[in-house]
């Protein structure tokens, strides 16, 4: 089916449409608006160029004064997602290190602090991340039962029900342990001879 707008006269003046995830197929797309839903699904190099393609292409229209929205759930650090992008340049924004024109943010998660211990902990951190309209028909002790299963991945959990941008188990290393061992003063020469060394150690390696 097809989703068609209708003006004041009831004649068509426009369409939505959904748009293949690669930048050649949209790099001929002059959208009015564009949304981008669980954007922390799109980490690889070709979404990211498509989503590229596609914000340059809205200023081409200029008198339908053109927009993107995005949507997504907290995402897995370190991953690069076009989520994770907007995530940190939002932060920034609002520590004052960045001044980002047109660009609007909106992040709710439970609080750094949030523990999920028990029942009553987990259902606390959900509520905080949930928004007033979803509260109503969401059954929270429901949600929170998913830690109690055997060979839950706790901290996939965490991130999906409270927002929070947590490393799942399946992510090696711990992003932010990695990121505080680099100095950014030393870069690597192009075109250097480079040797890595792993022994497999689990803890602290």
């Amino acid at each position: 089916g097809r989703i068609i707008r209708l003006n004041n006269y009831g004649r068509t003046d426009g369409k939505v449409v959904p748009v293949a995830g690669s930048p050649s197929a949209a790099d001929g797309a002059r959208t009015t608006f564009q949304a981008l839903d669980e954007t922390h699904r799109l980490y690889t190099d070709v979404h990211r160029d498509a989503i590229e393609t596609m914000l340059n292409n809205l200023p081409k229209r200029p008198l339908e004064d053109p927009w993107q929205f995005s949507t997504t759930t907290a995402g897995e650090p370190g991953q690069n997602s076009y989520a994770e992008a907007e995530y940190t340049e939002g932060v920034k924004n609002v520590e004052g290190k960045l001044k980002s024109l047109g660009f609007y943010f909106f992040h709710r998660q439970a609080s750094d602090g949030a523990k999920f211990d028990t029942m009553q902990q987990r259902m606390r951190a959900i509520w905080e991340a949930t928004g007033p309209g979803v509260r109503k028909w969401s059954r929270l002790d429901t949600i929170a039962a998913n830690w109690d299963r055997e060979g839950a991945d706790k901290a996939y959990l965490e991130r999906v029900w409270t927002n929070r941008w947590t490393q799942t188990a399946s992510q090696t290393f711990d992003k932010a342990s990695f990121a505080g061992l680099g100095d950014p003063r030393y870069t690597i020469k192009a075109g250097a001879f480079v040797t890595l060394g792993f022994d497999g150690a689990k803890f602290k390696d």
